[in-house]
């Protein structure tokens, strides 16, 4: 994401028109694609790029893996994912793809997709509420694992907002987010 982009800053919204939409039975579907590789500082004080303290490319993990809660749904935790470079020949890229561990032809196998489905009319009478009002404030942490040592890379947090539907049948939303190390 573009820091300050105004697409990630929550829109004023109808709750009410949220929990009374007749489409009361939501799929959401969380699909983590890519990772790429960020910079962390060296050394103390000073600027980030300064002499002082140049900063240096963080090494990529071979594999990793997520955990987080969407709503009341069961904790997650995905698969492991094997971190397979894009290819684009760029030397700043440390972008990769994220393919399952066991594949076979890995260009050819489709990213994890986390399928979650809601039904907002089935638990009780406030549950269209409680999940128009999570959707539109609430974020979801998602933690990043490295597969191999099992060390916790950091978390990341995805607004949810983007995926109020506004009166729309579907709502559909790509995101970059960074990583944060809480060291």
């Amino acid at each position: 994401h573009q820091r300050g982009d105004a697409s990630l800053q929550p829109l004023a919204v109808d709750l009410e028109a949220e929990a009374k939409d007749e489409l009361n039975v939501h799929e959401i579907n969380i699909q983590f694609a890519g990772y790429r590789v960020g910079h962390r500082q060296r050394g103390g004080g000073g600027a980030p790029d300064s002499p002082e303290t140049p900063s240096r490319a963080t090494s990529a993990p071979r594999c990793i893996y997520f955990s987080f809660q969407f709503f009341t749904c069961r904790p997650t935790r995905t698969e492991i994912m094997r971190l397979l470079p894009s290819g684009s020949g760029s030397d700043s890229d440390d972008f990769s793809i994220l393919v399952r561990e066991d594949a076979q032809s890995a260009r050819n196998e489709a990213p994890l997709l986390l399928r979650y489905v809601i039904n907002a009319a089935a638990v009780s009478p406030l549950e269209a509420m409680e999940f128009a009002e999570y959707l539109a404030h609430g974020t979801l942490f998602v933690d990043v694992w490295d597969a191999d040592s099992l060390l916790h890379i950091g978390t990341l947090g995805l607004p949810l907002h983007r995926l109020l539907r506004r009166g729309q049948s579907v709502a559909k939303a790509g995101l970059e987010s960074d990583v944060v190390n809480s060291e």
